[in-house]
């Protein structure tokens, strides 16, 4: 099923019995759980994804974003569980990559002053696809957005300009030192184009935009307001298994494919 019809679904009726949810669903019914919005959720798989300290060898359970500090562990525990079924010619690179990406997310997360989030991941043996998803509870997208392009009138409008090259609204300093901001969702798009059978949906309140392989980008009204951000990946092992092209080349194509700059981004 595809991951906007998941959170379609889940916005829908957050309070049915649904017997497998998925990690989209998971952080939605998660952030509707801590305004108090659903009553208690009687599934097994969501109360385990609730243990913070619960971690397994094909999931990251729902993880809390507070500050910059926790970033990096975060990023190392999420990356774990998605490289750790990657073959073995390409984990180093795959894991260096994903941590770029992650914590270019996970860093946007915590740009969103005053807000609340959360991430995880979960592997699927029997289908060879990891969901990576991040959810807070800020302000969304396009009150960010906008306040560089006033032109940008809906969310769906918001999330489709921050999928430029370089489009950033997020603080370029970590640390004290200068980070490549602009890039995590830019190269998320441009590695589900190019790895079949992968996805991409960001949802911004009461908006989404869904990316698939050699399709134009679906906007979507949503049943109701998630009332903050989410990003939710659904890469395919599988399919990356069968590419011709290293994941660092995939990449580096993202980030130069503009301009040919010959500049090395991430190693």
């Amino acid at each position: 099923m595809p991951l906007s019809q998941l959170l379609c679904d889940i916005l829908k009726n957050p309070s049915c019995n649904i017997r497998f949810l998925f990690p989209i669903q998971v952080l939605v019914l998660y952030s509707l759980e801590e305004r108090g919005k659903v009553p208690i959720i009687n599934n097994s798989y969501y109360q385990n994804m609730k243990k913070y300290n619960s971690s397994g060898k094909t999931y990251t359970p729902i993880t809390p974003i507070k500050s910059r500090p926790e970033v990096e562990r975060v990023t190392q525990d999420l990356s774990r569980t998605i490289s750790a079924h990657i073959k073995e010619a390409q984990v180093q690179e795959v894991k260096e990559c994903l941590n770029y990406v992650i914590s270019e997310l996970l860093n946007n997360l915590v740009d969103h002053s005053g807000s609340r989030g959360w991430a995880m991941a979960q592997y699927y043996q029997t289908k060879g696809r990891v969901d990576f998803c991040v959810l807070d509870q800020g302000c969304g997208f396009m009150s960010r957005i906008a306040s560089q392009f006033p032109e940008i009138k809906s969310e769906s409008e918001a999330i489709l300009k921050s999928l430029g090259r370089g489009i950033s609204v997020s603080d370029t300093q970590m640390y004290g030192a200068q980070r490549n901001s602009g890039y995590g969702l830019h190269i998320i798009n441009f590695l589900t184009k190019q790895i079949r059978g992968s996805e991409l949906l960001i949802a911004s309140n009461n908006q989404a935009v869904h990316i698939q392989e050699d399709e134009k980008p679906s906007e979507i009204d949503l049943p109701c307001s998630i009332e903050g951000a989410l990003v939710c990946f659904s890469l395919k092992l599988h399919s990356l298994d069968q590419q011709n092209d290293y994941v660092s080349t995939l990449i580096r194509r993202a980030v130069l494919e503009e301009d040919g700059e010959n500049t090395e981004i991430f190693f």
